[in-house]
């Protein structure tokens, strides 16, 4: 298996007078799970959209698996799972059946293991599933998709407790069945702190800081004093 890779190299998308992102630059060389923790409106989504090749980026350049990515060349290794995002009013199987069909390594046996351990009902049309279920039908479709960087854009909106513990028990298994990047975006700290192997700190649209999750925990009493020693500027890379 290919190394997996995501660069991005001095990155600004504006929007008018908005820059979402900033002058960015990021590394992710190793598989695992990546944390990408930001306040709303710091830039997350952006970030994971440019990346997907879903937007242009007004400066600089993004590079997956050592290949440029734009909308004109949107690479096939990246799924990105957007927040939130609509889906076509099918039935769960039915969305599973499609994606396993524009996927030639689409993991059957993952998905249809997840659909039973969370409870859906693979008849039930996608509109008529909460809120919560929708997001976890588009994140098992993302998964099962076994590309090399799956990113997920907030994943645990709409989770209860219960949920969010499964949603790290399959992150985790996810990864051991094909180690890969995973990107998880959140503006709650306690949603990824427990699965995340490595944790970037956005804001502004741009890094504020990076580290493995052992180091945040063996320096601070939790890592929601970590960020926000990050914002106040009193962590030393």
């Amino acid at each position: 298996m290919r190394r997996q890779s995501i660069h991005v190299d001095n990155v600004t998308k504006r929007y008018g007078r908005l820059r979402a992102v900033d002058d960015l630059t990021l590394r992710l060389d190793r598989a695992g799970v990546h944390g990408l923790l930001g306040r709303n409106g710091a830039g997350k989504t952006t970030l994971m959209k440019l990346i997907a090749g879903h937007l242009r980026p007004s400066a600089g350049e993004i590079r997956v698996n050592g290949e440029p990515c734009s909308p004109r060349r949107m690479s096939r290794s990246v799924v990105f799972v957007e927040s939130r995002a609509a889906q076509f009013n099918m039935s769960a199987a039915g969305l599973l059946g499609a994606a396993s069909r524009l996927h030639d390594d689409f993991d059957h046996e993952f998905a249809r293991a997840m659909v039973r351990r969370f409870e859906l009902d693979p008849r039930r049309k996608y509109k008529r599933l909460s809120f919560g279920m929708q997001t976890m039908v588009s994140t098992i479709i993302g998964l099962a998709a076994n590309t090399d960087v799956v990113m997920l854009d907030e994943p645990s909106l709409g989770f209860d407790v219960v949920m969010r513990r499964r949603f790290s028990a399959l992150l985790r298994e996810s990864l051991d069945r094909r180690p890969r990047i995973i990107v998880v975006s959140t503006h709650q700290m306690d949603d990824i702190a427990g699965v995340a192997d490595h944790l970037i700190v956005i804001d502004g649209g741009a890094v504020r800081a990076g580290a493995p999750m052992s180091d945040i925990a063996a320096r601070f009493p939790s890592a929601d004093d970590y960020f926000l020693s990050v914002l106040e500027g009193g962590v030393d890379e």
